[in-house]
């Protein structure tokens, strides 16, 4: 429970996990509406609360972004790599293409959102890309517990997440294969990398 600091106008207590839940929701509502050039004042105004109570929560856009990148982040991980999945990477990799698939089709205002660059000022450096490559990164050093994987893991998983990232833009826009050959070739493409991964490791040490 959030109280207001020294100095501030009096009011009552709020939950901060809840209104930053209710703010997120919000974002999402503006920008199918209007796109990613949604500003704090739209979110505040779609919420219902005034500007000041959105930039308690989230001082600047680059932050709301940020945390609304973290929740679609987890939202796909969580899907890609269930506990049953662990050592079976052609099942994870066809879980995350078909969770992004899902993902870009039904959302593509927010996916672009999220995932085009800011201003230099609101730079957003924690984005949909980078949050689902680091815990690519992690999977990979769980997967590889060696010393040697920590120079190739920040590598292949940035290879890796921005292939398919970038393979799935083109193929929303041509679908000139379908669905089913377009994932088979994702996973197969890069299971075969992921196989490879220790070798690498191996041969860069």
């Amino acid at each position: 429970m959030a109280t207001r600091g020294r100095g501030r106008p009096s009011g009552a207590p709020y939950d901060r996990k809840l209104r930053a839940e209710t703010l997120l929701d919000a974002a999402e509502r503006a920008i199918r509406t209007s796109g990613g050039t949604v500003s704090i004042a739209d979110v505040a105004r779609e919420a219902g609360f005034a500007r000041s109570a959105c930039y308690a929560v989230f001082p600047t856009k680059a932050d709301l972004l940020r945390a609304l990148s973290r929740r679609h982040a987890d939202r796909v991980i969580t899907g890609s790599w269930q506990e049953g999945m662990v050592g079976k990477p052609r099942d994870q990799l066809r879980a995350f293409a078909n969770l992004v698939i899902d993902w870009i089709t039904a959302e593509p205002d927010l996916y672009i959102a999220l995932d085009r660059d800011l201003t230099a000022k609101e730079r957003l450096d924690h984005g949909i890309f980078d949050l689902l490559a680091e815990v690519t990164e992690e999977h990979l050093r769980a997967m590889v517990p060696d010393d040697r994987m920590k120079q190739i893991a920040p590598i292949w998983s940035r290879l890796a997440t921005g292939g398919v990232l970038m393979v799935i833009n083109w193929w929303s826009s041509t679908r000139n294969i379908t669905r089913e050959e377009l994932v088979g070739y994702i996973v197969e493409s890069f299971a075969t990398g992921i196989a490879s991964v220790p070798r690498f490791a191996t041969a860069n040490s």
